[in-house]
């Protein structure tokens, strides 16, 4: 079985997310299990 966790990149001017942190803590598998993770940006940053 593949487990997606997901974060998010700091926003509102914030300097850290602890979802983001998190993610780049886990281990690659828990229990015979792949531990995939994915850094969600915050699409506000991205708009002109």
């Amino acid at each position: 079985m593949r487990i997606l966790v997901t974060g998010f990149e700091p926003f509102n001017s914030e300097t850290i997310n602890p979802s983001e942190e998190i993610i780049k803590r886990l281990k690659k598998s828990y229990a015979g299990n792949t531990v995939d993770t994915l850094k969600l940006l915050d699409r506000r940053q991205l708009s002109p």
